[in-house]
């Protein structure tokens, strides 16, 4: 990182820790960073200092944050990616399921259940498109599975970020799960439901009821994600210039 003069660095520790020890200039550009924004909504049985622990897992000198609303001047919407932009959404009459965490054979379990609504699990353990009941099986393919999203009548899916930004952009009804030990997800799925999108604490049997009752009246999130990137762009670069110039003038 010696050849750098600025780093943007989005939760990655090998390259933040060598900017610290070389003293590079880094800035943070992640969820993960607006996690540590006072303003945000926190999970009641998370420990606080767990959040602090996390700005030693990748030091950086300032940054700027991605959340599903904008909390501070610091936070920005989610970037959505192009190919995300360019769908055509549509409500149909399938869920999609993507819960990556858990296995394929479980979920099935669960969905089968349900079996007056249809399911399309994406799942890395699918070798190949296979039908079980209610429940379509897909092998994880992008094309298709950003087909599916955008037909889908709503969509299950962990507290991660990306996938849930991209279904309220989309205007999907959402159902998340934050993964048990995520401290990120369980801070991300508070605010998706102080936001009013159903959250559950776990998927597995105990919450069938939970999940029909969601299903069967899915709920859309009217959100407006708007394009920041090239003001987000303009603001690092500002802010550099600015540490610079303040610099200077101190040496002086």
């Amino acid at each position: 990182v010696g050849n750098y003069d600025l780093v943007i660095n989005d939760f990655e520790p090998v390259t933040a820790w060598a900017c610290y020890i070389r003293g590079i200039k880094c800035v943070g550009l992640s969820n993960q960073f607006s996690l540590q924004t006072k303003k945000i909504p926190k999970p009641k049985n998370q420990a606080r200092k767990t959040v602090k622990i996390m700005g030693y897992f990748a030091p950086v000198n300032t940054g700027y944050g991605f959340h599903y609303k904008k909390y501070n001047k610091h936070i920005y919407y989610p970037i959505i990616r192009e190919k995300v932009q360019q769908l055509r959404p549509k409500k149909g009459e399938n869920f999609l399921v993507y819960l990556p965490s858990y296995d394929y054979q479980f979920i099935i379990e669960i969905l089968e259940k349900i079996g007056d609504h249809h399911w399309i699990v994406f799942n890395n353990s699918i070798k190949r498109k296979k039908r079980h009941k209610n429940i379509s099986l897909c092998p994880i393919n992008e094309d298709e599975f950003l087909m599916e999203l955008a037909r889908a009548k709503g969509v299950i899916c962990t507290a991660g970020f990306t996938l849930p930004a991209e279904a309220l952009y989309l205007k999907k009804p959402l159902l998340a799960i934050p993964l048990k030990r995520q401290i990120e997800q369980q801070y991300n799925a508070a605010a998706l439901r102080d936001m009013g999108v159903t959250t559950l604490k776990k998927f597995n049997s105990n919450q069938i009821d939970k999940i029909r009752a969601w299903a069967n009246q899915p709920k859309v999130m009217d959100y407006q994600y708007q394009d920041e990137s090239d003001q987000l762009i303009d603001r690092i670069f500002l802010d550099y210039i600015k540490s610079l110039i303040s610099f200077e003038q101190l040496s002086i």
